[in-house]
């Protein structure tokens, strides 16, 4: 269901994905059609665009204040004539196509997806999720195109009942539907005087399907919460 590549997705509603380069997505949209797109995400456009605001509904609001999740504001972009529109994520660009399927993804890795598509946040049935970490993920489901965006390029590791794959939660971009992600403590004594390997916390994915993993930019420390 994952793939790597970069040809274009589509078209749904008449709207087709396609990534130029490595970095940028192009979103050729019908008149009357929306795409739904991170907010700030748009580069230029060709033709005549609306942009406005991706209310999220009382519920999906209610769960960002449980789960502290503010990473993905979201914005429709309807085109009121036959428009082209470039979108960068400050990364390397992959599409993924889902047909009459769901996914979870990381919400900071999600750049445009097409409005056929339903979403919502889900929360991790761990006590490990009290860890700042991974502690929330979109949970999106239908028939569409969506363009994520990664630091580095995706790694997919294929999961099976008797071979969990354990990931730093910090390089987990997204998983399929049949795997279930829990966290994982791996402390050891020499990790309480700071000599340990600072992997601590694992995600363990179990269950049959795939995983998406990739390098993530560390965050400078002044820029942290």
């Amino acid at each position: 269901m994952f793939e790597t590549t970069t040809v274009p997705k589509g078209p749904y509603d008449g709207i087709e994905f396609s990534v130029p380069t490595h970095s940028t997505l192009c979103v050729a949209i019908p008149q009357g059609e929306t795409v739904l797109a991170r907010k700030g995400a748009m580069q230029a456009y060709v033709g005549k665009v609306s942009f406005k605001h991706k209310g999220k509904g009382m519920k999906k609001i209610f769960k960002s204040m449980l789960t502290n999740e503010s990473g993905l504001s979201l914005m429709t972009c309807t085109a009121e004539e036959e428009s082209a529109m470039f979108c960068s994520g400050g990364g390397r660009i992959k599409l993924l196509e889902l047909v009459d399927d769901t996914i979870y993804i990381n919400s900071d890795h999600v750049l445009a997806m097409t409005s056929s598509l339903d979403y919502d946040i889900t929360t991790l049935k761990s006590i490990g999720a009290i860890a700042s970490r991974g502690l929330f993920q979109l949970k999106i489901s239908g028939t569409g195109t969506i363009a994520i965006t990664t630091d580095s390029v995706p790694v997919v590791l294929q999961v099976s009942p008797d071979k969990p794959v354990m990931v730093d939660p910090d390089f987990s971009v997204a998983w399929s539907k049949n795997v279930t992600m829990k966290f994982k403590l791996d402390i050891k004594k020499k990790d309480l005087i700071g000599l340990g390997s600072g992997e601590q916390v694992q995600a363990k994915f179990t269950g049959e399907g795939f995983v998406v993993t990739s390098w993530k930019r560390p965050v400078p420390r002044m820029a942290r919460k």
